[in-house]
């Protein structure tokens, strides 16, 4: 049981890494969307591995759609 939930967090994760930040932020908000309104933006940028301001930018990206 413990080598399955290990496969599975280890593929999530080289998914996280392969995938692009905006992918990420969408993967968050499907995922965990209570982390948005709870986390600091530059928290959150940093998890992702991007500056606040481009976090922005792919949020204002996001709501246009």
């Amino acid at each position: 049981m413990m080598e399955m939930n290990l496969g599975e967090v280890q593929d999530e994760f080289a998914e996280f890494i392969n995938s692009s930040p905006e992918v990420r932020y969408k993967a968050i908000l499907r995922k965990r969307p209570q982390l948005i309104g709870r986390v600091p933006q530059h928290q959150l940028a940093s998890y992702l591995g991007i500056t606040p301001e481009s976090l922005s930018r792919i949020k204002k990206r996001i709501n246009k759609d």
